[in-house]
C-alpha cells in the first residue's frame, strides 16, 4: 500500500515538473487545456496521479480546474512568481524565527566551512550543483528545527516549485554567488544566535533571488518562442467529455 502511495506521489511530481517547466519556457500558454486522460497518456500512468498533478498545479496558482473538463492554464508571469516568492518568505522567515537558538551549532559550522569552499571556487565546473545542494540543506535544517511540522511542509512543498522553477533556467552564475554570499550572511547570524538580523537576512536572500530568477525565466521565455511556436503535448485538444 505504501509502495504504491510513494510511487504516485513520484508519478504526480513527474507531471507537475513537466508541465511547470513547459509554462515556464512559454510552450504552455494561459487558457491552454490540460486534460487528465491525455496526461495519463502521455506520460503512461493511471489517471490517479495525473489527476494529483492537476491539483497540485492548482494549489500553486499555475492552473484553474474546471468540473469534469480537467484543467486550464493560468497566467503565470512575474506578478505569480512574485506571490510564490512572497508566501516563500513568509513561512521561511517564521521557520528562521522559530529555529535560531535551536539549530545544531557543528551543522551550521559544517554548512559555513562548505559555503565560504564554494565562494572560493565559484568558477570550478561543478561547484553549481555543490551550491544547489548545500542550499537546500540550509533551508531544509532551518525548517526541521523550526518545531512547526505543518510549516515545514509548507516550505518544502514550495521549495519543489523553486527548484522546478531554477531547474528551467539552468545555471545562474549571478544568482549562485549572489546566494553563497546571503548564506554565508546568515549562516553567521543564526550562530550568533541574533534573530532579527536572521529574520532579515532570509527576507532580502529570497528577494533578491525571486527577482534574478524571473529576469532569467522571461529571458528563457522569449528564446524559446523565437526558437519555436510548436505547442507542448502536441496541442492538447479541447474535450468537453474529459473527466477531471
Amino acid at each position: 500500500m505504501f509502495t504504491d502511495a510513494a510511487r504516485s506521489n513520484g508519478l504526480r511530481f513527474d507531471v507537475v515538473r513537466q508541465v511547470l517547466t513547459a509554462i515556464f519556457r512559454g510552450q504552455l500558454k494561459e487558457g491552454d487545456r490540460l486534460i487528465v486522460q491525455r496526461l495519463a497518456k502521455e506520460f503512461n500512468i493511471s489517471a490517479t496521479p495525473a489527476r494529483e498533478a492537476l491539483l497540485e498545479l492548482s494549489s500553486f496558482g499555475a492552473v484553474s480546474l474546471l468540473p469534469n473538463k480537467g484543467a486550464v492554464v493560468r497566467s503565470f508571469g512575474a506578478k505569480q512568481i512574485r506571490e510564490v516568492y512572497g508566501l516563500r518568505s513568509l513561512l521561511e522567515v517564521e521557520a528562521v524565527r522559530l529555529a535560531c537558538g535551536k539549530l545544531p551549532v557543528d551543522e551550521l559550522m559544517l554548512l559555513q566551512a562548505h559555503t565560504q569552499r564554494l565562494l572560493e571556487s565559484a568558477e570550478a565546473p561543478d561547484s553549481s550543483n555543490e551550491a544547489v545542494q548545500y542550499d537546500r540543506k540550509l533551508h531544509r535544517l532551518i525548517a526541521e528545527h523550526c518545531g512547526q511540522s505543518y510549516l515545514a511542509y509548507e516550505i518544502d512543498r514550495i521549495s519543489h516549485l523553486v527548484s522546478i522553477a531554477r531547474g528551467v533556467v539552468g545555471d545562474i552564475p549571478r544568482l549562485k554567488v549572489q546566494a553563497l554570499q546571503e548564506h554565508r550572511d546568515l549562516i553567521a547570524a543564526l550562530l550568533a544566535e541574533d534573530r532579527e538580523e536572521s529574520m532579515r537576512l532570509m527576507a532580502l536572500h529570497i528577494q533578491s533571488a525571486c527577482e534574478i530568477l524571473i529576469n532569467e525565466v522571461f529571458a528563457l521565455r522569449k528564446a524559446t518562442s523565437e526558437e519555436t511556436e510548436g505547442a507542448y503535448l502536441n496541442s492538447i485538444p479541447p474535450s468537453d467529455s474529459s473527466v477531471m
